[in-house]
């Protein structure tokens, strides 16, 4: 089976060490993916310092096999819109045979709706997102009013509904533990990856 999972992370001022969490959990991310015979790409949305080490990432912080980094600034409310603008710079490394999985990573909300995202997504072709996606979210909720947990800023209440809609799994941006986050979010990511082929069993021939 063949999934493609593209990130963007947040990393404004307040997310630095969100961000360090990630880049030291990415590659067990991967290759737990790896292990279950996952055909696998990983698309990064982040800041040109963002650097995720080998076997995923290349030597020197470059790109992989598997691994595309989008060397753009996300800000505290433009993940969504960055996932639409720079669609051009990661569109080739996307298969059309995939199932697709975005991950937001963020301690604010989006500027834009999940409707808008729906509907910009849709229009993005070769290959596009025909078949749906499943949205994934590391961000703010809880019982803190409008900030959701301790170190919110705000809830992130647009990326909660697209992973309501589609059926992804959340986890609160302000866990210390993020080595568990990533690990049941790799399983959670595998899951969703379709069979890699199916066949068609032919009825018996008749009095046989």
């Amino acid at each position: 089976g063949g999934v493609d999972i593209i990130w963007f992370i947040d990393t404004s001022g307040s997310m630095n060490q969100e961000t360090a969490w990630v880049q030291q959990n990415l590659n067990d991310f991967a290759s737990y993916i790896g292990a279950q015979n996952l055909d696998y790409r990983v698309v990064m949305i982040g800041k040109s310092s963002l650097c995720v080490a080998p076997p995923l990432g290349g030597a020197g912080c470059k790109d992989g096999p598997r691994y595309r980094h989008v060397k753009e600034t996300v800000g505290s409310t433009n993940g969504l819109d960055k996932i639409i603008s720079t669609y051009s710079k990661w569109q080739s490394f996307l298969r059309a045979d995939t199932t697709k999985n975005f991950i937001a990573v963020t301690d604010d909300n989006s500027r834009k709706s999940a409707a808008w995202f729906n509907t910009e997504l849709a229009k993005l072709k070769n290959p596009g997102f025909a078949d749906g996606f499943v949205f994934h979210s590391i961000v703010a909720y809880g019982n803190v009013p409008k900030k959701g947990c301790a170190t919110g800023a705000r809830i992130g209440q647009v990326y909660l509904d697209l992973t309501a809609q589609t059926g992804g799994v959340k986890f609160p941006v302000c866990d210390q533990d993020w080595k568990s986050i990533f690990d049941k979010l790799a399983k959670s990511v595998a899951q969703t990856a379709k069979a890699p082929c199916s066949y068609t069993i032919p009825a018996p021939p008749t009095g046989k």
